[in-house]
């Protein structure tokens, strides 16, 4: 990932509105692996994401040399766990 990415946290959700219908995404805890990764990114930019954030969503940013930029829509639970706002199927193990 680039040092130079971007993080934005302007209360908007627009890919949302552009690529799921209302009712399609939920509040998902985010898998062990990838929440990591996430908190290593969140920690460098330092983005604040304090506990019991659920109402409100953070939206962070990820560019690679190789990929497509990664949209992860982020907020806490009061246990401090990450949860992403996803269509359930999105963060199935691939069989």
């Amino acid at each position: 990932m680039n040092s130079d990415d971007e993080s934005i946290n302007d209360g908007a959700i627009p890919f949302m509105d552009k690529r799921f219908a209302p009712g399609e995404t939920q509040l998902l805890p985010v898998p062990e692996e990838l929440s990591a990764f996430l908190e290593n990114e969140i920690s460098k930019r330092r983005i604040e994401l304090p506990a019991d954030s659920t109402g409100e969503l953070f939206e962070l940013r990820l560019k690679s040399e190789d990929l497509a930029t990664m949209i992860f829509m982020l907020c806490r639970r009061a246990d401090g766990r990450l949860l992403v706002q996803a269509p359930p199927a999105a963060l199935r193990k691939p069989s």
